[in-house]
């Protein structure tokens, strides 16, 4: 149950930070960083389908768990990426992100079968 909640949790600032107006993150301090919004892609992502797979597999096999946060994750992100850009929320589409998204994705994956030993 705690490991649900807390992807729970962690599945809904995600959405909730990819989908605020492009004006309410600010721009000083690491958000400078060149790419960093590609980096936060990737390590969200990592976070999430590692969070996702460690809770489902509480109640279904390791294999069955990890790919359904790994495609879960992805259509999350496309998902997002449609929005942004439908919203007009001043965010727009890109490509680049969701290989972000799916790059993290992977090593979330990759964590998850390492470190996880049940």
């Amino acid at each position: 149950m705690t490991r649900r909640f807390v992807a729970a949790i962690w599945t809904i600032i995600l959405i909730t930070a990819t989908l605020l107006p492009k004006g309410v993150v600010s721009k000083n301090g690491l958000f400078n960083i060149p790419h960093f919004d590609k980096i936060s892609h990737f390590f969200s992502y990592l976070l999430l389908v590692y969070l996702w797979s460690t809770a489902l597999n509480e109640k279904t096999n390791k294999i069955k768990a990890a790919r359904i946060a790994f495609y879960g994750a992805i259509l999350l992100g496309i998902v997002l990426e449609i929005l942004q850009w439908q919203l007009n929320v001043g965010r727009h589409f890109e490509i680049l992100d969701i290989i972000a998204n799916i790059i993290g994705s992977i090593i979330g994956l990759i964590a998850f079968y390492k470190l996880f030993k049940h």
